[in-house]
C-alpha cells in the first residue's frame, strides 16, 4: 500500500513537468555576444629598441570600434623597476625606455555596453641599438649634450634629454666607457659644482646614477676634472684637485662596486691630467710644481722617488719643474711626455720613463711648435710616438724623433677645432662647431677628411667609439 502511494505521487509530479514544458512556447530570445576579433597580437613577441618608438598595432574588428563604448588599456609588467607601464588607445605607442629584457604585456578591451572584458597576452623584448656606434659629448651654450651616431651616419642628437626629460649638468669635460662583468657604462664628466656628471648604461643610454651619488661621502663643492679607466673595471679621476678611485676590492655584483671612497690622503693639488701605468699613478702637483707618485692602493708617495738621468744632453728636475703643465701623456711603457710653460715664458718638452719609486729623465728641450700653441689647444698621442695638437682651425702633427711639425690636410672651413680624439692608430676624429670630421692618419696619409657628421648640438668635447 505504501509503495502504491509513492508511485502515484511520482506520476503526479511527472505530469506537472510535462504540462509545464508543453505550455512554454519558447518565449526566451537569445542574442550572441559580439566578441572582438583581434589578430596579430596574442602570443607574439615585439621588439622594443631603447630610444626608438615602439608601435604595436593589432588588427581589431568590432561594431563598437570608434565609440566610447569600447576602450583599450595596455599594461607592461616592468619587473626590472617593479612597476607597471600603462597606456591607452587601440594602438600602443611609446618611446621605448625600458632596460633590455623580456616583459610580459597585456591588452584589455572593455565593452562598456555589456560590461565584458577581453584579455590578450603578448611579450615585449627590450633590445638596444647602442651596442655599436659613436657617442658624442658636446657643449651647447654651456650645457652638456649627448648624441649617438649609429651605422656611421645616423645621428640621434640630444638623446639623454629625450630619454630622461631633463638636461645633463653644465660644463661638459669628458666621456669614458667603463666595463666590468656586470655593467658596461659611460661616465660623463662635467665641471658644474656639486654635479660632476652622470653614469649611463651603455646598452640602454639610461642613467644608472649621478656621479655625485657615486661617492660614499660627497666632498663639498666638488668639481670633476678628469677620468681614466683602470683594469679592475672602475674609473679613477681627479675631482677638485684630489685623486679618487672606484672601489674594486669587492664583487662586481655588489651595489657599491665602483663607488669612490676617500681621496688619496696628502697635501697636494693636482692638475687634471695624470698617467695611470697599472702599477702606480703619476700626476702633477700645481702648488709645488712637481711630479708626484701614488701607488696602486692610492697611497701618496709625493716626490719620494729616485731620479736617474738617461741622457747626456739637457735634463730637468721632476721635483722642481718651475713650469705650468700643458699636457701629460703616456706613449708606451718606456716613454712618456709632458709639455709645460716655464717661468721664462718658453714652452718645453719633457721626455721620461716612470716606474714605482724611480723617475728616468730622457730628454728636455724647447718645443718646436711653441708658437702654434693656444691656451685651449687639445692634445693626443699615438703608440708610434706621434703627437697631435690643435691650433685655432688647424690640427698639427709632431714627430719628436725628427722634431718635424706640420699641419694636417684637413680643412675645417675656418672653424676652430674644439676636440681631437685618436680612436685608432689610423683614425683621428676632430670636432668643430656643429660637426665631427674623420681624418685618415694611416701610413702615407696626412689627415685628409673622408667623412663628416653634421648637426652636432654645440661644439664637440669628446667622443667614444664603441664596437661591441
Amino acid at each position: 500500500m505504501k509503495n502504491t502511494i509513492v508511485n502515484m505521487f511520482l506520476l503526479f509530479i511527472a505530469g506537472i513537468i510535462v504540462i509545464s514544458c508543453y505550455d512554454d512556447q519558447g518565449n526566451y530570445t537569445y542574442h550572441d555576444v559580439e566578441d572582438p576579433k583581434v589578430s596579430g597580437l596574442e602570443g607574439q613577441t615585439f621588439a622594443g629598441y631603447v630610444g626608438d618608438s615602439l608601435i604595436v598595432k593589432p588588427h581589431i574588428e568590432h561594431s563598437l570600434m570608434g565609440t566610447d563604448q569600447l576602450t583599450f588599456d595596455w599594461q607592461i609588467a616592468n619587473h626590472v623597476d617593479l612597476r607597471a607601464e600603462n597606456y591607452s588607445g587601440p594602438v600602443l605607442r611609446m618611446l621605448f625606455n625600458l632596460k633590455p629584457d623580456k616583459y610580459g604585456a597585456k591588452l584589455t578591451i572593455s565593452n562598456h555596453s555589456n560590461g565584458m572584458k577581453y584579455f590578450y597576452d603578448f611579450t615585449i623584448e627590450g633590445r638596444t641599438e647602442f651596442s655599436s656606434g659613436t657617442v658624442v659629448l658636446s657643449n651647447d651654450e654651456g650645457v652638456a649634450r649627448l648624441s649617438f651616431i649609429k651605422g656611421g651616419t645616423d645621428l640621434r642628437a640630444n638623446l639623454f634629454e629625450a630619454l630622461h626629460g631633463e638636461n645633463l649638468p653644465k660644463d661638459p669635460k669628458q666621456i669614458i666607457i667603463v666595463d666590468h662583468a656586470w655593467l658596461k657604462a659611460y661616465h660623463v664628466l662635467t665641471g658644474e659644482e656639486n654635479k660632476p656628471g652622470v653614469i649611463i648604461d651603455a646598452s640602454t643610454m639610461l642613467r644608472v646614477r649621478n656621479l655625485e651619488d657615486n661617492f660614499f661621502d660627497l666632498p663639498a663643492g666638488v668639481r670633476g676634472e678628469s677620468l681614466r679607466t683602470v683594469s679592475n673595471g672602475v674609473s679613477t679621476g681627479v675631482f677638485s684637485g684630489k685623486l679618487y678611485c672606484g672601489q674594486w676590492q669587492t664583487c662586481p655584483c655588489s651595489p657599491i662596486f665602483g663607488f669612490y671612497g676617500d681621496a688619496a690622503v696628502g697635501e697636494y693639488d693636482l692638475a687634471s691630467q695624470f698617467n695611470f701605468y697599472g702599477s702606480h699613478y703619476l700626476a702633477f702637483d700645481k702648488n709645488e710644481r712637481r711630479f708626484v707618485q701614488f701607488d696602486i692602493n692610492m697611497n701618496y708617495m709625493a716626490s719620494d722617488y729616485q731620479v736617474i738621468p738617461m741622457t747626456e744632453g739637457d735634463v730637468f728636475d721632476p721635483k722642481d719643474l718651475k713650469m705650468d703643465l700643458l699636457a701629460l701623456m703616456n706613449i708606451n711603457p718606456e716613454t712618456s711626455y709632458a709639455f709645460g710653460k716655464s717661468d721664462d715664458g718658453g714652452i718645453y718638452e719633457y721626455k721620461f720613463q716612470d716606474v714605482p719609486g724611480v723617475f728616468f729623465v730622457k730628454g728636455f728641450r724647447e718645443f718646436p711648435g711653441a708658437s702654434l700653441l693656444r691656451e685651449d689647444s687639445q692634445w693626443q698621442s699615438s703608440l708610434f710616438e706621434i703627437i697631435y695638437f690643435t691650433s685655432d682651425d688647424k690640427v698639427y702633427r709632431y714627430n719628436p724623433t725628427n722634431q718635424e711639425v706640420r699641419p694636417l690636410d684637413a680643412d675645417f672651413g675656418g672653424k676652430k677645432v674644439t676636440m681631437i680624439k685618436l680612436v685608432s692608430e689610423d683614425l683621428l676624429v676632430a670636432g668643430v662647431e656643429g660637426s665631427l670630421h674623420y681624418l685618415d692618419v694611416s701610413t702615407g696619409q696626412n689627415g685628409n677628411v673622408y667623412k663628416v657628421i653634421d648637426n652636432i648640438p654645440g661644439y664637440p668635447v669628446d667622443v667614444v667609439v664603441r664596437k661591441n
